[in-house]
């Protein structure tokens, strides 16, 4: 069967955020042999980790035996915890580490970036990134961390200290969306052995 490649946005964001459809497009373009998933989850965390784990389940229980995945931002943290459930590789770009802790400003009202959907985030909410959270990453060695150091969201230091087991692409400068992201999608493929480079 095909490799796929998941895409995992990050929050208060979507399946139509900019960098899930240059992905899409770079796919498109130069690897048409790989399946590629960029779904819009809901914006609440415990329904969003439930949502990625039932496309991933969908898809092994088709016999898909190769499934890669980009986590930006939040959607890193998703994916580093999906990762460790069904050990599957994962391109972590400017990754969220302990989202408990660095969401309490967000409590209150959110509007979504792409949906414009509003919605109440509640220390429940946080209560549940909690309970997402693996209590010690087993398969470090899984995860490739790609970090610009001008991110201007997260600290990208704390990322760099939680993953530091894993290989590690840091960038000085750039910001949260990871600037020029598309130039390093051929080893991002190659990493998550999607493809031959």
């Amino acid at each position: 069967m095909r490799p796929l490649l998941l895409y995992i946005h990050g929050f208060s964001s979507s399946g139509q955020s900019e960098k899930a459809l240059a992905v899409g497009d770079y796919i498109k373009q130069y690897c048409p042999e790989i399946d590629y998933l960029a779904p819009s989850f809901p914006n609440y965390p415990a329904a969003a980790f439930d949502a990625i784990k039932a496309v991933i389940e969908s898809e092994i229980a088709k016999g898909r035996d190769k499934i890669g995945m980009i986590g930006s931002s939040l959607g890193g943290f998703m994916a580093t915890m999906v990762g460790e459930l069904y050990q599957l590789k994962a391109v972590l770009v400017n990754p969220a580490v302990k989202p408990s802790k660095l969401m309490p400003v967000l409590l209150g009202e959110n509007t979504n970036f792409h949906t414009g959907e509003k919605f109440l985030l509640t220390q429940a909410h946080l209560q549940e990134l909690v309970e997402i959270e693996c209590s010690a990453m087993q398969h470090p060695q899984n995860y490739w961390l790609m970090l610009q150091t001008g991110d201007e969201t997260l600290n990208y230091r704390w990322a760099k200290k939680y993953y530091g087991k894993s290989p590690q692409h840091i960038e000085e400068g750039g910001n949260h969306r990871f600037e020029n992201f598309e130039q390093h999608l051929p080893a991002v493929l190659q990493f998550l052995e999607l493809s031959d480079g």
